[in-house]
């Protein structure tokens, strides 16, 4: 296969990975006052990077960063240039390191899709610090509140966890099939 139909192929595959994880994005369970929500909006994400490594994962992860941003404009939660980045290409990109753990066992793909989740949340409890401490209740703690208003993540993570186990063997054989 020539480099420019690879490259083109690549491309789509982050694109309509992106995309349907946005779309997954807007399919909330819960949604708090102040932005974040519990979806399935990761799983794309996590099968993207599982299956095709780090580099399409990260790719897949700012892009995805990128139209949240985007989306989010509207409603008014960037507030800082730096909590741009934090909350949305940072956050998502640093999902797609997840695929360093691509040619592991299941036990080790499940502490990386854990060890990514941390990350998203510290890059979010960091951006709650700093940008949206108003927020926080009087007589309370910035970082406490940061940690606690961000913990939604962890309900996000154990959906998202539970329906890849569910899937993925099923998307791992279909993609090996498609790849062979």
């Amino acid at each position: 296969m020539g480099s420019s139909v690879r490259k083109t192929r690549e491309l789509i595959y982050i694109s309509l990975t992106a995309s349907l994880a946005l779309v997954l994005g807007y399919l909330k369970i819960f949604e708090l006052p102040q932005g974040g929500s519990i979806s399935l909006e990761m799983l794309p994400l996590i099968w993207m990077s599982l299956l095709f490594g780090a580099r399409f994962g990260v790719l897949t992860g700012l892009l995805l960063g990128l139209l949240n941003a985007y989306a989010g404009l509207s409603k008014g939660f960037v507030v800082h240039p730096v909590q741009l980045i934090l909350d949305y290409p940072l956050a998502f990109g640093l999902v797609g390191l997840v695929g360093f753990f691509r040619d592991r066992s299941v036990a080790m793909k499940v502490l990386g899709i854990t060890l990514v989740f941390a990350a998203r949340y510290l890059s979010h409890v960091v951006s709650g610090v700093v940008f949206f401490s108003q927020y926080t209740p009087p007589g309370k703690a910035p970082l406490v509140y940061s940690l606690v208003y961000n913990s939604f993540l962890w309900f996000d993570y154990i959906l998202t966890l539970l329906v890849w186990f569910l899937t993925f063997e099923r998307i791992e054989k279909y993609f090996s099939e498609k790849t062979s």
